[in-house]
């Protein structure tokens, strides 16, 4: 099973893929059972170009390397969202029709129609680490980080936002002091001496023999 970039199931089965076209779901309500549908329609390439969901249509719109280009959301003939992308096929901006956003690898800059940055994201990834996304709000301090965890029971990704506000210098300072102190307050507990020499036929840290 596969999905497309809006989230659209496909299921490639014996070099076929077969695409989900309609779903029917019952919702009962105190009083009375409300029937719900919604239907999806695909192009020769297996992308959706519309989606009927709760009765709301939508339409979308893609180019010929099978990348999204714009969406109308309210079927009024209008695209609500556009889409660019660079020559290698990345997306390079979104334009919602208020606002604008650039996407620069592991970093997005928000502007909206006068040209002015009202936001910025940047992404921190490390391997085997969650990824932390820091947001300036448009602003030059009181920046916010945000830790996305991914959730064992499910395979949704939950953002935890950080309450403290974001000042690098100090937090690198407060750690560079912190073990400076330590350091001098082993030192001084021992005369001076290393601690690693303080035992009996002890090595210093890393050595061999």
């Amino acid at each position: 099973m596969r999905l497309d970039p809006l989230g659209a199931v496909t299921q490639r089965l014996s070099g076929r893929v077969r695409v989900l076209t309609q779903v029917e779901a019952v919702v009962n309500e105190p009083g009375s059972t409300v029937q719900s549908q919604s239907t999806y329609a695909y192009d020769a390439s297996g992308n959706t170009t519309q989606r009927v969901l709760g009765g709301d249509t939508q339409t979308l719109d893609w180019d010929r390397r099978n990348k999204l280009t714009s969406v109308d959301t309210n079927n009024d003939g209008t695209p609500d969202v556009k889409y660019l992308y660079d020559a290698a096929g990345n997306r390079l901006v979104e334009d919602d029709g208020t606002t604008r956003t650039l996407f620069l690898g592991e970093a997005e800059i928000v502007v909206n129609t006068a040209g002015q940055a009202v936001d910025a994201r940047r992404y921190y990834s490390s391997p085997g680490a969650p990824t932390t996304v820091r947001r300036t709000g448009g602003k030059r301090t009181g920046h916010k980080l945000t830790v996305m965890l991914s959730d064992h029971f499910s395979p949704q990704v939950r953002p935890v936002t950080w309450s403290e506000q974001v000042r690098s210098a100090g937090i690198f300072a407060r750690l560079a002091a912190t073990a400076t102190a330590r350091r001098e307050g082993v030192a001084s507990a021992t005369g001076g001496t290393p601690p690693h020499l303080l035992l009996p036929n002890a090595r210093a840290p890393g050595r061999r023999g």
